[in-house]
């Protein structure tokens, strides 16, 4: 594949964008301080979300033309016309009542792209925007038997590896938030007791696996945001803190591992480093109901109590 190809392919295409800004404005919405956004704050949080580098947010061919916010910026002018989100004033956005229905669905932003385009364009009428025939027919859709159920999965988890960063605020809140949830996955990983450690002091250890009163490995967990990826260093930390401790270290993050770290974690055969990476995150989050019920919809309450 050419470098520009790769490139273009990191970038969440035009119809699956719809989903990722829906999504934004209803966390937005739900959990944070106020329901509008203006248009620069959906671009960053997107950008964050989707881990974009600078060279990941152009479509590969033209330098110059910065892809993702024409496809964020389409994705909300879609969401505005079909009654999903509204504009209170220029350059602001809301989620609507409609919207909320839409999102809390399985609906993976281009099966919401096919319906909205099949259907007329101001099918949900002025007087009732966004909560009409469009909003009946995308939540019909949901419910039919001839969806390819394994193929709306699998858009909504990776969908779901975006929200990760998207649901957990920057700033120390954020961290310790998702350290919780790294500890919830490294039990089911391990089947052993996972214990979050305090968040001062915890020595770049941020859970304590036990199996029955005795040590048995140390969790590290890294959300992180726009384009960086976990190379050597909190690999090397996590494993200077197993040596002479613990045999196991678990490595848990909403990004990706860089090679260097991949070698560094397949050369140390003393400590075993188990990497999980935002896909697996995402996955497992998704699978075991943990912050998403059993339609996929975001469970906004587990992650107030998480925030508290």
């Amino acid at each position: 594949m050419a470098k520009s190809e790769r490139k273009s392919s990191d970038l969440p295409s035009r119809e699956s964008m719809i989903r990722y800004v829906l999504d934004c404005l209803w966390i937005e919405s739900e959990l944070g301080p106020n329901p509008d956004l203006k248009l620069a704050e959906i671009f960053e949080k997107i950008r964050a979300a989707l881990l974009l580098s600078t060279d990941d947010r152009h479509d590969g061919r033209h330098k110059r033309v910065k892809s993702d916010e024409s496809r964020i910026r389409r994705a909300l002018y879609i969401l505005r016309d079909s009654g999903l989100a509204e504009s209170p004033k220029k350059g602001t956005y809301r989620i609507t009542r409609g919207g909320k229905l839409v999102a809390a669905s399985k609906a993976t932003g281009t099966q919401i792209s096919e319906i909205i385009s099949s259907a007329s364009p101001r099918s949900a009428g002025p007087a009732s925007r966004g909560e009409g025939m469009l909003v009946s027919r995308l939540l019909a859709a949901q419910s039919g038997k001839s969806a390819d159920l394994g193929a709306v999965d699998f858009d909504r988890t990776k969908e779901c590896q975006a929200l990760l960063c998207l649901l957990a605020p920057e700033g120390s809140c954020g961290n310790y938030m998702f350290e919780k949830i790294a500890a919830r996955l490294t039990e089911e990983i391990s089947q052993q007791r996972c214990e979050v450690t305090p968040k001062c002091r915890d020595e770049g250890i941020d859970g304590k696996g036990w199996n029955g009163n005795e040590l048995s490995y140390y969790m590290q967990a890294k959300r992180y945001s726009g384009a960086g990826k976990i190379a050597n260093p909190p690999v090397q930390q996590l494993i200077g803190c197993c040596v002479d401790e613990v045999p196991v270290g678990y490595f848990v993050t909403t990004a990706t591992f860089a090679a260097s770290a991949k070698k560094v974690i397949r050369r140390k055969k003393s400590i075993s480093i188990v990497p999980v990476d935002g896909h697996k995150v995402a996955r497992m989050m998704y699978d075991m109901h943990v912050g998403f019920d059993e339609d996929g919809a975001i469970d906004f309450n587990f992650f107030r109590r998480l925030l508290k």
